[in-house]
């Protein structure tokens, strides 16, 4: 009874870091329209977007670099130590954000500052997912591990849904004018003074029974270990990768519902918030089924019902109405939930003790730099080259490359972790 109390608060523990966290890093593109306006203005608004969602892209591109050398520190002097530092990070980075002068006050000087507070988001987020993935699997057992895990990563849509609920308020409550000048600035505040609670909750985790039990480190050994994993590297990288690029476009759905389909905002992000529930609510019950059926199986069952409802999906929000809206993007958002419920854990499973939180994180942060431009890119060709219904055979084609990879992933559910 004690051991299973002591689980659910180390799943508590381990998914409010996890949503505060995210919800500092996604706010970014709920807010991407403000963020053009106040700080890459140009009378091209098409031009001043690129720039935004290129800054958005840039968090994405350093992420490997917060995930490999905190995922390096982690596996060598502990899980603990990282995941308070790397909230403490995106907390300070976060409220800075909300305090930055605008373009008009500071100049050049102004995106300078942004984009480098940017910079520390993408590295604090790059070690934070993989540290609170590799915590939780060395604490639990095997036999529950997919709905454990479960648990924690609806965390992430915990906080992208009050991410999405606090744009509708902003948005809905303030004028367009009013969001210009100070309105985008109170959801960064907010979310800065959520990751500091975060930070003081983790200060009073215990470290990882499984860490503890491991030899002392040694440089040597460790780069012996990588060499033998790199083939896991590639395939965790290709795993990842398509769930990153469906993520990305949910959180750059409001812009592109907006400019290629006409809705307006408000209820864009009331849409949101209520397809982010419904993922908080699938994942835990998606991921507890991953454990009886498997990881692998889920994953290719995902895959094709996504295959085959995608472009219907995007067909019918064509239709610019209520319904249609509505209709995409809770559909959008269960197929998300039934992918996402297992492929992290199965990240997990796939790396051995003395680098799992390197390699989770080099492989994962690997597949959102590719993700992370998705916005830019679906922006130029739904602008130049196609019918913005039509990105939809992009994810097809992006789904295959998936299937590949996982079947080429040795299936560890159930198994005890080494």
């Amino acid at each position: 009874m004690q051991n299973t109390i002591k689980q659910k608060y180390l799943i508590l523990l381990a998914g409010i870091g996890t949503g505060f966290e995210y919800y500092d890093f996604v706010i970014y593109a709920f807010f991407a329209k403000f963020i053009s306006y106040n700080f890459f203005p140009n009378n091209n608004y098409y031009l001043s977007m690129m720039a935004t969602f290129a800054t958005f892209g840039v968090a994405y591109v350093v992420r490997p670099i917060g995930g490999i050398l905190f995922g390096i520190m982690g596996d060598r002097y502990g899980r603990k130590k990282i995941l308070t530092t790397t909230i403490f990070l995106m907390a300070s980075s976060t409220f800075l954000m909300s305090l930055t002068p605008s373009y008009s006050s500071l100049g050049i000087v102004a995106p300078i500052i942004f984009v480098f507070l940017r910079i520390v988001q993408g590295i604090s987020y790059g070690a934070e997912l993989p540290g609170s993935l590799t915590f939780l699997v060395e604490h639990i057992s095997a036999k529950n591990r997919g709905a454990k895990c479960g648990l924690m990563l609806s965390s992430m849509g915990i906080g992208v849904t009050v991410a999405s609920f606090i744009s509708y308020l902003v948005t809905h409550f303030f004028t367009l004018e009013q969001m210009n000048l100070w309105g985008w600035r109170l959801p960064f505040m907010f979310g800065g003074l959520l990751a500091v609670v975060g930070y003081f909750l983790r200060r009073y985790v215990s470290e990882t029974p499984m860490f503890v039990a491991i030899e002392k480190y040694d440089l040597k050994k460790t780069v012996a270990i990588v060499k033998n994993n790199c083939k896991n590297i590639l395939y965790s990288f290709g795993c990842a990768f398509f769930p990153a690029c469906l993520v990305v476009f949910g959180l750059f759905m409001p812009t592109y519902l907006h400019d290629y389909f006409n809705y307006e905002l408000p209820p864009i992000y009331l849409a949101s918030t209520f397809g982010h529930i419904l993922n908080v609510m699938l994942l835990p019950t998606l991921a507890w089924f991953s454990d009886y059926v498997g990881r692998k199986k889920q994953i290719i069952m995902a895959l094709i019902i996504i295959m085959l409802g995608i472009w219907p999906l995007f067909k019918w929000v064509s239709n610019e109405n209520s319904l249609a809206l509505w209709g995409f993007i809770l559909c959008y958002h269960a197929m998300l939930a039934f992918l996402g419920s297992c492929y992290f854990t199965i990240l997990a499973e796939n790396f051995p003790t003395s680098i799992r939180y390197m390699g989770i994180a080099l492989s994962y942060n690997l597949a959102q730099i590719f993700s992370a431009f998705i916005p830019m890119i679906f922006s130029y060709i739904c602008k130049n080259i196609i019918n913005p219904i039509n990105v939809s055979f992009i994810f097809i084609a992006l789904a295959l490359l998936a299937v590949f990879s996982v079947l080429m992933i040795n299936d560890k559910t159930g198994k005890k972790l080494v």
